[in-house]
């Protein structure tokens, strides 16, 4: 059997994820498959870029719309994120991170505004 001690670490180790927790983990999965989806996307978007740009055409609208889909998926994972970390958003474990993160989702919704003469 288990002796006392032993049993003592193991329910140490066994901390309960809070709510919030686990609501950020899931946010963090699903970005992470949103992030690998626009990266392939990103790959085919240029090749078919570079084709279009040799027989002089602009690229096919759906690209833009899948792009401002894209950002617009960012920016909502964003916002859930400063709503559960609230303070921790800024000064937390991750707050480089997070900052990185806007200054990449501000730069994509700005170049958005540019590309539509709305800034």
């Amino acid at each position: 059997g288990e002796s006392a001690q032993e049993s003592d670490i193991f329910d140490a180790l066994d901390v309960q994820e809070s709510p919030v927790d686990q609501l950020l983990r899931y946010i963090n999965r699903v970005s992470l498959v949103v992030v690998l989806a626009n990266t392939i996307f990103m790959g085919v978007t240029l090749d078919i870029a570079i084709d279009h740009w040799h027989r002089h055409e602009s690229p096919p609208q759906w690209i833009q719309d899948i792009e401002i889909t894209f950002t617009v998926a960012y920016c909502i994972e964003m916002l859930l994120r400063v709503a559960l970390e609230k303070k921790q958003f800024c000064m937390g474990p991750n707050a480089g991170w997070n900052m990185f993160d806007l200054i990449i989702i501000l730069f994509a919704v700005f170049d958005f505004l540019h590309n539509f003469g709305n800034f």
